[in-house]
């Protein structure tokens, strides 16, 4: 799924090197976000390895920078899913988004 220019300029400012495996990663907010959608979209589940991933990150779901970029993925339904990750229903995510109209 290609991503809206902000995000794919966030995950770039914002990539972590890891220097024992010689490689980039995405930041704590970035792999929140991806798996958040990954589920949602590529998934259409969220699988255990996944909430366990997300829980890890949690605390990041406050952020003001991960409300912006998951404000341009999933718009007027943010605070929503927000508030749900956050409460850990996630299957609840899955069922009000996926009809979920009022854009």
């Amino acid at each position: 799924m290609p991503l809206e220019n902000m995000v794919q300029e966030y995950i770039w400012n914002h990539r972590i090197c890891d220097s024992v495996n010689r490689w980039w990663t995405m930041d704590d907010i970035s792999i929140l976000l991806y798996l958040i959608v990954r589920s949602i979209f590529d998934k259409m589940c969220f699988r255990s390895k996944y909430i366990r991933e997300i829980e890890k990150r949690i605390a990041y779901i406050d952020e003001e920078d991960f409300f912006l970029l998951a404000r341009t993925v999933f718009y007027g339904f943010t605070s929503r899913m927000i508030q749900m990750v956050k409460n850990k229903n996630y299957e609840r995510v899955l069922n009000e988004y996926l009809p979920y109209t009022n854009y």
